[in-house]
């Protein structure tokens, strides 16, 4: 099975003796319990992580937005006349490229 427990486990082999069937459940119970306790933390674990991971993923989404919108803010405020003379640039390397061909 998949880390469960099958019925041919719990079934105690020993019914002559009530003193011994007690003590096998007991441990079986002892068992059983430990194994439910590391799965408890090996889930918290895993979910701690993940709402690590989701909050490293969030600051890293902010930070991008923060740099665009600087980026942005930066081009608006940007003087007119670089832009144009930018543009310029672009146009005149297009054409020459064009006359070349």
């Amino acid at each position: 099975m998949d880390g469960g427990v099958d019925a041919a486990e719990v079934m105690v082999t020993s019914s002559h003796d009530p003193g011994r069937v007690g003590a096998s459940l007991a441990e079986q119970n002892m068992e059983l319990r430990g194994r439910l306790d590391a799965e408890r933390a090996e889930y918290r674990r895993k979910l701690n992580s993940y709402h690590d991971e989701q909050q490293r993923q969030a600051l890293t989404v902010q930070k991008l937005h923060d740099k665009v919108a600087t980026t942005k803010s930066f081009g608006k405020r940007r003087n007119c006349s670089s832009c144009l003379f930018a543009r310029w640039q672009q146009q005149f390397a297009i054409a020459c490229f064009s006359w070349q061909v």
